[in-house]
């Protein structure tokens, strides 16, 4: 009868010790779950925002060589006008060009697309119809 008993104890306490490692499977596999899916969600994340980024910097490139082409039909284009507005389906672009004398042209064009702004500055000198970059930088935010 002892016998039996000490069988019956040893079986529950395997049963115990298999359901705890079970219980710790779980709770580690759930743990990898949920991290693996928190990674792709950030991978995600900054897929999106390297997408937006680009399409910023390429609205803000177009409304830069835009105002290039403009100018060089007339050197006047956008001086003493202020902030020149543009809407487009992928966002909106502000450009502003300063005259600064001595045929030379500061450009700022500051693309808008979801909440990323790319800015562009050149700096340009007119010799004719021919139109030196002197400087180009830019800058970008979210």
């Amino acid at each position: 009868m002892k016998h039996i008993a000490y069988n019956h104890k040893l079986k529950s306490q395997r049963g115990a010790a298999v359901f705890f490692f079970v219980l710790v499977m779980t709770i580690v596999g759930l743990t990898m779950a949920l991290n693996a899916a928190r990674f792709g969600l950030s991978d995600l994340e900054i897929s999106y925002a390297r997408e937006i980024s680009d399409e910023s910097r390429v609205l803000a490139e177009g409304c830069v060589e835009n105002t290039l082409h403009r100018i060089r039909r007339d050197t006047n284009y956008g001086v003493g006008a202020g902030a020149i507005e543009l809407s487009l389906s992928k966002g909106s672009c502000t450009i502003e060009v300063e005259d600064l004398g001595a045929d030379r042209r500061s450009i700022t064009a500051a693309a808008l697309v979801n909440d990323y702004e790319r800015i562009i500055n050149i700096l340009i000198t007119l010799s004719g119809n021919i139109i030196i970059v002197d400087s180009w930088w830019e800058d970008w935010s979210s």
